[in-house]
């Protein structure tokens, strides 16, 4: 932990929780009205912040919280989403990549 009280994410998680936050302000979401769907309390905040790492149950909860779910994609099969919608994300570290997908409306 470094003095500041933020925690050493990975470069994956940052850009993960990147997304996680530009859907939350695109949706005009704040970050209590989030909490509340997802049923905690200063958690989004906190991850936002940097200063918590969101466990797998809490990534899921998070995703679900903004209508969103999250999805793994082969290299490949990122490639050709990208292309289809004609622009590049910035690839993750490792071999598979994190995106998420708007879930249609009901």
């Amino acid at each position: 932990m470094r003095g500041t009280g933020t925690i050493m994410l990975t470069a994956a998680e940052r850009q993960l929780y990147a997304q996680f936050v530009l859907l939350r302000k695109a949706l005009g979401l704040p970050q209590r009205a989030l909490d509340d769907r997802i049923g905690f309390t200063c958690y989004v905040e906190k991850l936002e912040a940097g200063t918590r790492r969101a466990s797998s149950k809490a990534l899921l909860e998070w995703a679900e919280g903004l209508g969103a779910r999250l999805i793994l994609l082969p290299p490949i099969a990122l490639e050709q989403v990208e292309a289809m919608r004609g622009r590049r994300m910035r690839p993750a570290q490792s071999g598979a990549h994190v995106h998420h997908v708007r879930r249609p409306a009901a």
